[in-house]
């Protein structure tokens, strides 16, 4: 499923003479922190973002249109029936209650009416069921069908994203909350929007009016029906609690609040636990018999502790310390039937017990609706907010900056390689929390069509380089020359076109191996024959003949499989079934690397590289595998410049036209590196 990284609301600007207050709450083991400021949820702003919300609204509503008019139009008509659906059940009933209570009343029965409501009842019934169950029909299509158009539209959007641009958005988004919390994850740790949930917030939306039809039917049922039972007065006793409740309840939903563990003896729990319970702690907690002490601790934490509780702090703080407004709220249902009695003790002439009986029912169900409404309402802004911004990632713009030159340019050095030219190059990581810089004031050239070796500490900055020279990454100052003129003024796409990389960082793609290799050259991705020469060159093609599938092997595909009531039959057939279905498929960490070089050589079938980066791609490889990954590198370096970033580079040392050692940023000969002891 495609995924797309968006934010759920927007950000609102803050002036900077603001003087906003903060006060402090303690929620269990939760400290609160609340800002005595507007947050845009207050009544006038709902309202507002209502208006604002119709050019989005619409926007979608053409798309969905477009995607399948007969299927929308058919939904619409569900939706409408939905809406009015209670009022009309309603209705029937009143009717089939007022005329038994009239026969009741003339001490004979109106058999035929009595019949006609029944039977009107019934009829009701079965249109009721089957619309439901075409609704339902209508409904899963029309997901598919919005689910299928949102991944391609988040996928492109995904896609056109460049490495640092993907990489710098780190914003928490949780669908079902209306602002951004952020526990304890990793740095840029990411909760991504897929079309799933953009599904759900289109959903969201449709119950949200449909909410909105159904209550105004109501609502005209019960001032209809009241004329005999008390008047429309009687409507507003209906709406009365779940309008205090609106105003009177107690929530941080309409505040600007942040919340975070303090309880040193909660966050040492959580610690043990995941100490005890992940995978990645196992072998050392067995093998070191912590068991004992963990569980010891852990004990002791939870006594210290106390009674606190991790309840999230939103329904910790909907708990008042006095009973009254739970008092009230229950009081206020009474209303309507207290307003019946009345009622009936002053104008007992105009009282009907079948009116009182359904509109009890009626003041029930418009109360529940009336509550749905108040809380679809924030469920609808959440939701149209996710649209919105899912439209908006169309617009994000990249920060490797793209030009408009074609590469190669039409000149002699273009034949033999890419010439690099680095001038006091800075870069740091964005959002590293180092304090120093990945590279500082570099300087560097590298000719057309020489082999480079770069070597140095770890963390010295290595691939730092690579990634730069790639056009991966942007330097933050300085500047970064190809073949005489500024990386960026050449076109992104040609450039990638023209380099191959190939480190240990790259991974097997979910596809089959013929895919992971043909992908190095995609226009012939289902060229067998290139393919096999490139899995020959990179060493893949010993190992995968021992495969089943061969190439078509795909390791660890997507999948998703369960069982219900299966657990304690272990000889069930269904129970080999499942157990073959989780059956995964894997390979050694150097025959990835074989792979991934495969990938690599494929590439180079295209004829257009003209820059390839190595940087450690065989470090799973033992020294017979890495000196013919090697000796096949050299064979195709014509016509482009290389550079090798490993830590053995004893294979290379004669073929290198310049060694660089990073920490120093000073070049040696392949000679002097060797002969110099100092070094």
């Amino acid at each position: 499923m495609t995924s797309l990284l968006i934010s759920n609301s927007e950000k609102k600007p803050l002036h900077a003479n603001s003087n906003i207050k903060i006060s402090t709450l303690q929620l269990g083991v939760w400290k609160v922190r609340v800002a005595a400021q507007s947050s845009g949820f207050g009544l006038q702003d709902q309202i507002q973002d209502l208006r604002s919300s119709f050019p989005i609204l619409l926007r979608l509503a053409t798309d969905i249109f477009t995607l399948a008019p007969g299927i929308v139009l058919a939904f619409l008509t569900c939706q409408i029936w939905e809406g009015v659906e209670d009022a009309f059940e309603m209705h029937i009933s009143n009717r089939l209650l007022r005329t038994i209570e009239f026969s009741l009343r003339e001490g004979r029965p109106d058999v035929a009416s009595i019949l006609s409501a029944v039977v009107a009842h019934l009829v009701w019934a079965v249109i009721v069921g089957l619309m439901s169950w075409w609704s339902t029909k209508i409904m899963m299509v029309l997901q598919a069908r919005i689910m299928a158009h949102f991944d391609v539209y988040l996928m492109k959007a995904m896609l056109d994203m460049d490495l640092p641009t993907s990489r710098g958005l780190h914003l928490l988004y949780f669908a079902s909350w209306p602002i951004a919390l952020t526990f304890s994850t990793e740095p840029g740790s990411k909760k991504q929007t897929t079309s799933r949930e953009i599904w759900e917030a289109v959903d969201s939306m449709i119950r949200f009016f449909t909410q909105l039809l159904k209550t105004m039917s109501q609502l005209a049922l019960i001032v209809h029906i009241s004329r005999s039972a008390g008047g429309p007065l009687f409507a507003l006793m209906c709406i009365v609690r779940p309008l205090f409740s609106a105003l009177f309840t107690r929530a941080l939903w309409d505040k600007i609040c942040i919340a975070f563990w303090n309880d040193q003896d909660h966050t040492r729990m959580k610690s043990l636990e995941k100490l005890a319970n992940e995978d990645q702690y196992k072998e050392q907690v067995f093998g070191g018999n912590l068991s004992n002490w963990i569980l010891t601790e852990y004990k002791k934490a939870s006594r210290a502790r106390g009674d606190k509780l991790d309840t999230h702090p939103f329904l910790a703080f909907s708990v008042r310390d006095m009973p009254v407004f739970d008092v009230a709220y229950n009081l206020l249902s009474s209303l309507p039937m207290i307003y019946c009695a009345i009622t009936a003790i002053i104008t007992p002439s105009k009282f009907s017990l079948a009116s009182v009986a359904i509109l009890q029912q009626s003041s029930l169900t418009l109360s529940w609706s009336l509550g749905d409404i108040l809380r679809e309402s924030e469920s609808y802004r959440r939701s149209i907010n996710t649209i919105k911004n899912v439209y908006d990632s169309s617009k994000i713009s990249n920060k490797v900056s793209d030009g408009h030159l074609s590469y190669p340019l039409q000149h002699a050095n273009a034949q033999k390689g890419m010439e690099f030219e680095f001038r006091d190059v800075c870069f740091a990581y964005p959002g590293s929390q180092k304090t120093t810089s990945a590279l500082t004031n570099i300087n560097l050239s590298i000719g057309a069509g020489q082999l480079v070796v770069v070597v140095g500490a770890n963390g010295s900055g290595k691939s730092t380089i690579i990634r730069l020279l790639s056009r991966l990454y942007n330097p933050d100052s300085g500047e970064l020359l190809i073949d005489g003129k500024k990386a960026n003024e050449y076109r992104l796409a040609d450039l990638h076109e023209s380099i191959a990389i190939l480190s240990q960082d790259t991974k097997i793609y979910p596809l089959s191996l013929s895919e992971n290799i043909g992908l190095g050259f995609p226009d012939q991705c289902a060229n067998k024959e290139m393919v096999e020469r490139a899995a020959q060159q990179g060493g893949a093609s010993e190992f995968i003949k021992k495969l089943v599938n061969g190439l078509e092997t795909q390791l660890n595909p997507p999948t998703m499989n369960f069982s219900f009531n299966l657990t304690e039959y272990e000889d069930h057939p269904l129970q080999k079934e499942l157990a073959e279905l989780k059956r995964e498929i894997d390979i050694s960490g150097g025959e990835r690397q074989r792979v991934v070089a495969a990938r690599s050589f494929m590439r180079f079938q295209s004829d257009k590289i003209k820059f390839v980066a190595v940087d450690e791609p065989s470090s799973a490889l033992d020294a017979e595998g890495e000196l013919r990954l090697f000796e096949e590198l050299i064979k195709v370096r014509s016509g482009k410049t290389m550079i090798f970033v490993t830590h053995r580079f004893g294979h290379l040392t004669k073929y290198a036209d310049k060694i660089m050692f990073v920490s120093l940023i000073t070049f040696f000969s392949a000679q002097t590196l060797i002969n110099d002891e100092t070094l």
